[in-house]
């Protein structure tokens, strides 16, 4: 009768606007010191440019996320 555990257990869970460059859901304040958010489905801290705004998705391509799209190809 084990119960999954929930991938992420903080004190706070107060949504943000930005959003997970890796999931595109929505990340929280973490409680983490040195991380800014935290995104609970990829069970992660995060820095502001690992995230992204509505606003910001259509005129800004993360580094990151193509270097790992152009090493899977």
């Amino acid at each position: 009768m084990d119960k999954e555990k929930p991938m992420y257990i903080g004190k706070f869970r107060i949504p943000t606007n930005r959003f997970c460059f890796k999931c595109h859901h929505r990340v929280f304040h973490s409680d983490v010191k040195g991380y800014p958010y935290v995104c609970p489905h990829c069970d992660e801290n995060m820095y502001r440019f690992e995230t992204y705004t509505k606003r910001e998705k259509s005129r800004y391509v993360n580094p990151i996320v193509n270097a790992m799209k152009d090493r899977k190809q």
